[in-house]
């Protein structure tokens, strides 16, 4: 029989008005609480339990897709990037004029993305077609060309769209479309996406092990990843030995050069699989209902899952240091949104999902305490951002000058409170935008199911 503390259960979530599933693992005390009720046989071992569900399992019977990063193009108008936004990706159009031009910036721009989108059938033209296989083609070939991560933009997987099921599978056996995945728009999204994760999940796989063939220390945790430490390659009789395979170039890897631990922080993922979406809501949701549950630990989860709040590991820069030049004092955002196709920033600030929203006198409703000093702390923020004793810092954190054009604060959990009473407390603040962590939680699991 195996150890009762690696056994994995489902069960009922009840707090705070929730009925969603949450995977959690039983202990010995657990067991014998359930032997008394009746759950487990009152001796022996625990064969009649349910079958141990995989996260595999779970991701299949949840229909939980996968989320990755996407370069989307097309010769002429495309609706590919915001349909496989919809669905959970986060997927930035650039027009093919310039594709090849924007990949050649390599790891100078922030640009980071899993895969790429050529949209073949926006115009079902034989043109367009011949032109996005010789694009892909084009890319393939760039081969001095890497992203900050150090990956090669010619070895990531290349997607082509085409109208119907017969062209694709004609160019399927084509010479000049080895190593390019094409698939039809008639098989779907859902089909397509599909396709486009798998593609993502085998490439992920080839470059952690290729990675780890250099000596790279790589730790997975929750899905991802990793990086830990890199053995670099020892001068010997004056050489030092190439530092890169056929997926990866260590001479580009900003990780490596990082001097900051939160620049370390924002590179530190080198690969993921299919699971890190469900584990990284699952574990999301277990944040939520631990009483006490520290601010650090959701900044942390946001920061490695920054596709919570629809950004990107290359969009978000977590706690910023500010310095006040006439009193010297220190401030650190929680999370900036810097869009790679923006010139403004949106600053968010996190608080505790056990803060109140809502505060009573008779009965005058109006925002709480913890609203009113949250709010507080964004507008100050949003003010640094915007002085022009900061604006040398604001430039050498985001390569640019830059605005705030957008204020949020995710406070407090919008379940057993009126929704009236939330709707007049959001009306009285409209320069920053109030949202709770189950509806991050909502919004995240409606994208990827």
């Amino acid at each position: 029989m195996p150890l009762i503390s690696r056994e994995w259960i489902w069960r009922p979530l009840t707090a705070r008005g929730c009925s969603r599933l949450l995977l959690c693992r039983i202990g010995p005390q657990l067991v014998a609480r359930f032997r008394r009720e009746g759950v487990f046989p009152t001796e022996g071992p625990l064969s009649p339990m349910p079958p141990v569900r995989t996260t595999e399992r779970c991701i299949q019977e949840r229909r939980v897709r996968p989320h990755f990063s996407l370069l989307v193009t097309a010769f002429g108008p495309s609706d590919a990037a915001s349909t496989l936004g919809i669905m959970g990706a986060r997927a930035v159009h650039v027009p093919a004029d310039s594709l090849v031009s924007t990949i050649r910036v390599g790891a100078s721009s922030r640009l980071i993305v899993d895969a790429i989108v050529i949209d073949a059938a926006s115009q079902p033209l034989r043109d367009d077609v011949s032109r996005s296989i010789g694009l892909a083609q084009t890319i393939r070939q760039i081969s001095d060309a890497k992203m900050r991560t150090g990956v090669r933009w010619s070895a990531i997987p290349i997607i082509v769209l085409v109208a119907n099921v017969a062209l694709a599978s004609m160019l399927r056996s084509r010479n000049e479309t080895r190593g390019i995945i094409v698939v039809s728009r008639e098989l779907g999204w859902t089909k397509i996406y599909d396709e486009i994760g798998a593609a993502v999940l085998e490439f992920s796989l080839e470059l952690v092990r290729q990675m780890r063939s250099l000596g790279w220390d790589l730790r997975y945790y929750r899905g991802r990843w990793i990086r830990v430490r890199a053995n670099l390659p020892k001068r010997r009789r004056g050489y030092r030995p190439e530092f890169e395979t056929e997926y990866y170039d260590g001479s580009s890897d900003h990780w490596l050069k990082a001097t900051s631990s939160i620049s370390r922080r924002q590179l530190a993922v080198a690969a993921f699989d299919s699971t890190m979406t469900l584990q990284d809501v699952l574990y999301l949701q277990k944040l939520l209902v631990t009483p006490d549950v520290r601010e650090p630990a959701l900044q942390r989860l946001i920061e490695e899952a920054p596709y919570l709040l629809r950004s990107a590991r290359d969009e978000m820069i977590a706690r910023p240091r500010f310095v006040d030049g006439s009193t010297g004092a220190v401030k650190y955002p929680d999370v900036i949104h810097h869009g790679l196709m923006e010139a403004a920033v949106e600053i968010t600030e996190l608080k505790l999902p056990r803060a109140a929203l809502v505060a009573r006198r008779g009965k005058l409703v109006y925002q709480s305490a913890e609203i009113t000093a949250g709010v507080a702390q964004v507008r100050e923020y949003a003010e640094i951002a915007v002085d022009p004793s900061h604006r040398s810092q604001m430039e050498a954190i985001f390569g640019e000058p830059v605005s705030v054009n957008a204020r949020t604060l995710i406070i407090g959990m919008a379940a057993g409170v009126d929704p009236d009473e939330l709707k007049k407390v959001r009306s009285y603040i409209d320069d920053v935008d109030i949202r709770t962590w189950d509806e991050v939680l909502d919004e995240a699991i409606s994208r990827f199911s």
